[in-house]
Order: C-alpha cells, then sequence, then structure tokens
C-alpha cells in the first residue's frame, strides 16, 4: 500500500512539473487564461512559483503536509 502510496505523490509531482513550463514559458493558452482573470503576467509566474515549490514539498515526507 505505502508503494502505491508513494507513486501517485509522485505522479502528482510529475504533473505539477509538467504543467509549469506552461506557465513560466508563457504558453500561448496559459496567458490567454490569465490574461481573463486579469493577473497576467504576475499571477501566472507566482502560480508556476507555486506550483514548483509545491512539486518539491510533497515528495518529502516532513513537508507532505503542507
Amino acid at each position: 500500500m505505502k508503494k502505491i502510496y508513494f507513486l501517485l505523490i509522485i505522479l502528482v509531482s510529475i504533473i505539477l512539473l509538467y504543467t509549469l513550463r506552461f506557465k513560466l514559458l508563457a504558453h500561448p493558452g496559459s496567458v490567454f487564461i490569465f490574461s481573463k482573470i486579469g493577473i497576467e503576467p504576475y499571477g501566472r509566474l507566482f502560480v508556476g512559483i507555486i506550483e514548483l515549490i509545491a512539486s518539491f514539498l510533497i515528495v518529502a515526507p516532513r513537508t507532505i503536509w503542507i
């Protein structure tokens, strides 16, 4: 059961890192979405940085609760 749990955590971390590149590299779709809600570019970069931090914190057992 612990192996499945760990694999799920790794999968979530990989997904976060995959979507991060769209935000940090200003993919047109990401820019469009954040422009529509009125927080482009600072909101997009902030969310990208939060995703980067979360993808590392989720893997560490001591910080997974965050």
